[in-house]
């Protein structure tokens, strides 16, 4: 499933496989409002207090929370996500990099 919040996404030229049409896609005004049931809110940020993604250990359940590549989550976010994830670069990954950074990271220690 993917979900976002607000109003910032369109559909793209670019999406030549109608991604959206494969699996849910949800716009919400609160991500906080549509976290299934027995999920942890996972932030992946920038942050200095923030777990480096090699050490970090995904929960069965994760429900990941990542920022436009132009802002932060915000504080109204971070305090309610229970995991902050930090992906060790040297510079800002763009949003679809950092999704399939994070999701690769826990593909491969699946199969550990």
């Amino acid at each position: 499933m993917v979900a976002v919040s607000g109003h910032r996404y369109t559909h793209s030229q670019t999406d030549t496989q109608k991604a959206w049409k494969h699996f849910p896609f949800l716009e919400v005004d609160d991500l906080k409002s549509i976290i299934p049931r027995g999920s942890t809110p996972v932030a992946i940020e920038l942050l200095d207090d923030a777990v480096l993604l090699p050490s970090y250990t995904h929960p069965e359940r994760a429900f990941y929370i990542f920022g436009g590549e132009d802002r932060t989550l915000g504080d109204d976010v971070l305090e309610w996500c229970q995991d902050r994830v930090k992906v060790p670069t040297a510079f800002c990954l763009n949003l679809a990099m950092a999704v399939n950074v994070v999701l690769y990271d826990r593909l491969a220690k699946e199969m550990r």
